[in-house]
This record gives C-alpha cells, sequence and structure tokens, in this order.
C-alpha cells in the first residue's frame, strides 16, 4: 500500500463526460465554480469563529456520563453544561461514542452530494478513536448514491471526498484544519493543496498538560491501558505534578513533568513562543482549556506567547476543549497545538 493510500482515502464520482476542476475557495466562488467543504469531528479545538462558516461541518460525538447524555458539536452552551455538571472527575466513567458510518453516510449525501465538488474531511488521530475509520467507511458507501443525486440533478462535475488522519488531538487537530481552509482561501490547484495539507500534519505538534494524574489512570484503565500505575498517581497527585504529554504522527509521549499547574503551564507557554520566534510551518498557534479560558488569558505565559505572535504575524487561537477532550483528559487540563520543524522539548 502506498504512502498516499494509507494516509489518505479519496474517491471520486465523476460523470460520462466531466474533466477535473481544480482550485477552490471555501464559501466565496461563484456555484459554477468548484465548492470545498471541510469536516472536523467534535475533539477537533478551535474557536467557534471557525466554526460559523457554512462550509464547515462538525462530526458530533456522543459522550453518556451515567444518566446524562451530551452531545459535542462545538455547542458552547454544551461545553458550560459538561463543565458544571461534571468538573472535579465526575465525568471520569463517561463513555464516548462516535457517529455511526450509517448516520455519517447520510450526513454526507445531505450536506455535501448537490452544492459540493470536494470535501476534506480531517479526522482526531485513528490510533485513538473509530471516528476514522468510520468516516473511511462512509465514505465508501456514499459514493454511489452521490453519483445518483447528481445526475439526477443535471452535474456532470467531478465529486471528490478525502478522508484524511491528522495523527493528532484537540488543539492540535486544529493547525491542519486552519492550514487547509488557507490554502483554499489561496486557491492553488487541489494537489498543491493535499501536499501542503501533509506537509503541515507532518509537522504538526501537540502538547497537554495533564492536571489530575489520578484522572488519568481511572481513564487508562477503562481502556485496558495500566500503564499509569496507582503509585504513579498518587505521588503525583500528592507532590501536585502536572505531567506534559507530546502528541505527534499518531502517538502520545510524556516529555516533561513540572510541580504546580503555574510553573507547568508557563514552561509550555514559553517554549510555544520561542518556537513562533524560530518560525513556524503555518501562522498559527491554537490553545485550548478544560475550563474558562480566561484562566490561561490571565497568566504571564499566555500574555507573552501572544505578544510574540502579534509581533511574529501569527494567529493565537485560544477556545475551550470539546468535551471529547476534557473526556479523556479532564477538566483543567490545557493543549498547546503548532506546526514546526522537528525539535526536542527542552521545557
Amino acid at each position: 500500500m502506498s504512502v498516499v493510500e494509507f494516509r489518505e482515502h479519496h474517491l471520486q464520482a465523476v460523470g460520462p463526460s466531466a474533466e477535473p476542476v481544480e482550485g477552490p475557495a471555501i464559501g466565496r466562488l461563484p456555484a459554477a465554480e468548484t465548492r470545498v467543504g471541510i469536516v472536523v469531528d467534535a475533539a477537533c479545538d478551535l474557536p467557534e469563529s471557525f466554526f460559523g462558516s457554512p462550509d464547515i461541518v462538525v462530526l458530533p460525538v456522543s459522550i453518556q456520563v451515567g444518566d446524562t447524555t451530551y452531545i459535542d458539536q462545538h455547542s458552547p452552551d454544551s461545553t458550560l453544561r459538561y463543565l458544571r455538571e461534571q468538573d472535579g472527575g465526575r465525568g471520569v466513567t463517561a463513555v464516548s461514542t462516535p457517529q455511526s458510518v450509517a448516520d455519517m453516510q447520510s450526513s454526507f449525501i445531505e450536506r455535501f452530494a448537490l452544492d459540493y465538488d470536494s470535501v476534506y474531511c480531517l479526522t482526531i488521530t485513528a490510533s485513538r478513536s473509530q471516528i476514522h475509520d468510520n468516516a473511511m467507511q462512509a465514505s465508501l458507501q456514499v459514493l454511489p448514491h452521490v453519483r445518483a443525486a447528481r445526475a439526477a440533478a443535471g452535474i456532470q462535475r467531478p465529486f471528490q471526498f478525502r478522508v484524511i488522519d491528522t495523527r493528532n488531538l484537540f488543539a492540535a487537530q486544529g493547525i491542519p484544519a486552519l492550514a487547509l481552509r488557507d490554502l483554499l482561501d489561496a486557491g492553488p490547484p487541489s494537489r498543491d493543496v493535499r501536499d501542503r495539507l501533509y506537509q503541515t500534519i507532518d509537522a504538526t505538534y501537540g502538547y497537554l498538560v495533564v492536571d489530575d494524574l489520578g484522572y488519568m489512570r481511572k481513564r487508562a484503565r477503562l481502556r485496558g491501558d495500566r500503564s499509569v500505575g496507582l503509585m504513579t498517581a498518587m505521588l503525583g497527585d500528592a507532590m501536585d505534578i502536572k505531567p506534559i504529554v507530546r502528541g505527534r504522527l499518531g502517538t502520545t509521549t510524556p516529555v516533561g513533568k513540572f510541580r504546580g499547574r503555574e510553573e507547568a503551564w508557563h514552561r509550555l507557554l514559553v517554549f510555544t513562543a520561542k518556537h513562533v520566534q524560530r518560525g513556524l510551518v503555518v501562522p498559527h498557534v491554537v490553545v485550548s482549556y478544560g475550563g474558562p479560558t480566561s484562566d490561561v488569558a490571565d497568566t504571564s505565559g499566555y500574555r507573552k506567547l501572544a505578544t510574540v505572535c502579534e509581533n511574529e504575524g501569527v494567529s493565537l487561537h485560544l477556545c475551550p476543549m470539546s468535551i471529547s477532550g476534557m473526556v479523556n483528559m479532564g477538566t483543567q487540563a490545557l493543549c498547546v497545538g503548532f506546526a514546526a520543524a522537528e525539535h526536542s522539548p527542552d521545557f
């Protein structure tokens, strides 16, 4: 299997006399030209303004905590409700259920078959979720229905649907999505968009500060993962140790630990500012937090990062962590995503 086939599932429905159409920009071209949609899943952390575009679709995740159900679809009200009701580790037994293949298929047909010619579906890393596999299956099954609907409507242009594994989590998922939006706005040929998107994915790093080791241990045990031992969690909580975990290329690895939330956050945010000064692959940094974002914005580390980003022409995006992120990492977890040259975590 080729590298491209592993990384991306790409289907194309072509009419009898159609030629491929290149160079879309989302939400700004006439209907006769190619229109492109972007699909992300609920775990992708980005500000609400990103999801306000009519060309952005979110794949929802159902979260069950006891008898209570939350639908994670980047609704600020749902996120605040989860924080209010499940803060303090009460969501540790939550069960996450991604959208089914059948529901994805129906959503793709209804949303994209007639109004769009190209769709990019960016998912959370396939190594940690069923979402990518479900999207792959749905995209395969949707093709005949899309072809029939477009033929009945007299649409001869090709239809392309790409399912792409971002190989990262939460705030770091947001970096490829922002890069893709920028690329589509610039309007290069689709092959260039794809190649540059892959370059961004390969360069994207996610750094997470875990606030509650005991919570992480309980979540890991529910998944059958015993890598976080009882003594480690107890000692960590007793000494207020905050680990930093790095996500990259489908793997997560502990890369540092500091005593106290303030110290861990400051180290990570200043570390990020240094990489902004060195130069990023794409001019975006995403910071997501499992709590009120003012907790982050008021810190000296974040203010330094904001100043550096402004000086370097980099967009800094601060947003609430998704319910999916808080379920897996715990409330008060902090995640930072950016794309940069390969580096060591020298906090």
